[in-house]
């Protein structure tokens, strides 16, 4: 059973979803979970508004389990040639959007200790998808 986590959404009640998971929905700010609660966490279009990424990622490898994987997922970032991300990176800094490229992307999820790297991009949509572990032993 999984449980996920919708960073920076407003404070919501945990649900449970027609197959058993929990979903919580939470400020990003504020996290209280202990090490090692999650075996899944994922981030939708959430990560470039996060406060502070390389802390943050942190703290979402303390919350995953050994072995435990997170997934980022957003339809721009820096360098993608569509129309949509060269707006966003066009209008990052006036908005606050932390705006990385695939290798920004890569570094930062290899600089905050996990493993099994794996940075996707589907270059003609300006999609990237992230996905880190928490090493089986940390």
């Amino acid at each position: 059973m999984a449980s996920i986590i919708r960073p920076r959404a407003w404070q919501l009640p945990c649900e449970r979803t027609s197959n058993g998971s929990k979903l919580h929905a939470l400020r990003f700010e504020k996290r209280p979970f202990s090490d090692g609660a999650f075996d899944l966490i994922t981030a939708v279009e959430t990560h470039f508004w996060w406060p502070a990424l390389p802390t943050d990622l942190r703290e979402v490898l303390r919350a995953l389990k050994p072995g435990g994987r997170l997934i980022i997922i957003a339809e721009v970032y820096k360098g993608a040639a569509t129309l949509t991300s060269k707006a966003a990176e066009r209008y990052s800094e006036k908005t606050g959007m932390a705006l990385l490229s695939v290798e920004e992307h890569r570094k930062l999820f290899t600089d905050s200790d996990y493993s099994a790297v794996q940075v996707i991009t589907e270059p003609s949509k300006g999609w990237i998808c992230c996905i880190g572990n928490r090493p089986l032993v940390s």
